[in-house]
């Protein structure tokens, strides 16, 4: 028995053991584990975020009951006892705190059952003082993608906090989308002014993955990937979305250790992200449109230096998303064929 260390390497050498077949008595079948959320209620007028959630019930092989209204939501949950409740704020004018309230004093309830109200706006609608009161377990903030629903609800019905926090918009995210798209650069091939950098990047600070990363409506689309395959990621799981948020470069030493990215899919799936390192890149009216990013499997801290080295790589990188005459040449030199 023995600890992990930085560069351990194992080398385990294939054997060949016997083993006596076990007797036909001794073999054991196989048994399905029942879905954690094996029946969730779902009252939702709004049809867009109702698709949504139903989807993401059934990717976990949940079963969703959907009342007609909030009569019959309060039935089910008496009769049902759901591993889970989704209900609109608003629905045929009862709101969801009223409802919260009645499932918690119903005396055939489960009281613990994690009760989760979707909104549409976090001024107007999301109340968590009034919502703590009245028994609300979460809020999810419409829109919102299947992964990221599902992540939510997954993580309540197995009664702990959910550690994945997409990015907010920016203040200036129209200004900030009219200048990522008047540089013509998104849906355009590869190309080796953006390339060598992103090589340049994962010599020198050693990971396995550099990417400059461009930050669109709905998704991050890669311009320039190394050692990664995928062209684009949602931008609800993208860390490249919170690297905008500020002209600092962002960092996450240890991504199992960060609140807002321990369960992001990025993280828990491939490429597997544990430590991240993002220089944000500025348009020329100063809209942060994208980043140079660093990614490892391994968690790991720059220091002062190599920030500073970072961010001197990213400034090249914008000097060349300013400069669109190596775009125009190479496309007039495909155009005649030469």
């Amino acid at each position: 028995m023995f600890g992990a260390a930085e560069g351990m390497v194992i080398q385990l050498e294939r054997t060949t053991i016997e083993r006596a077949t076990p007797a036909p008595s001794a073999t054991l079948e196989p048994r399905a584990l029942p879905s954690p959320m094996d029946r969730v209620v779902l009252l939702a007028a709004d049809a867009q975020p109702a698709r949504v959630l139903a989807a993401a019930v059934h990717a976990d092989g949940g079963r969703v009951l959907s009342p007609s209204d909030a009569d019959e939501l309060l039935r089910w949950v008496a009769q049902e006892k759901p591993s889970l409740v989704l209900v609109q704020r608003e629905f045929a004018g009862r709101d969801a705190l009223e409802l919260c309230r009645a499932i918690r004093g119903m005396a055939g309830s489960d009281a613990t059952a994690p009760v989760l109200v979707v909104v549409a706006s976090r001024q107007q609608d999301l109340d968590e003082k009034a919502g703590a009161a009245a028994g609300v377990t979460d809020w999810l903030l419409w829109p919102f993608k299947e992964s990221y629903a599902r992540t939510r609800m997954h993580c309540w019905v197995l009664r702990r906090a959910c550690q994945w926090l997409p990015a907010p918009l920016p203040k200036d995210e129209g200004q900030r989308l009219h200048a990522l798209r008047g540089l013509q650069v998104l849906d355009t091939p590869a190309e080796e002014r953006f390339d060598r950098y992103t090589r340049i990047a994962a010599q020198l600070f050693d990971v396995p993955i550099a990417l400059v990363s461009l930050v669109d409506q709905d998704r991050q689309w890669f311009k320039s990937r190394h050692g990664l395959e995928v062209q684009q990621t949602p931008r609800e799981t993208a860390f490249c979305a919170h690297a905008i948020l500020d002209r600092t470069v962002l960092q996450v030493p240890d991504s199992l250790q960060d609140p807002r990215f321990a369960d992001n899919p990025l993280v828990t799936g491939p490429p597997r992200v544990r430590f991240y390192a993002g220089a944000p890149l500025a348009a020329a009216d100063g809209s942060l449109v994208g980043t140079l990013c660093l990614i490892d499997q391994r968690a790991r801290q720059l220091d002062e230096q190599q920030l500073g080295l970072l961010r001197d790589l990213a400034d090249l990188v914008e000097a060349e998303l300013a400069d669109p005459s190596s775009r125009l040449t190479k496309a007039a030199n495909r155009s005649s064929g030469s």
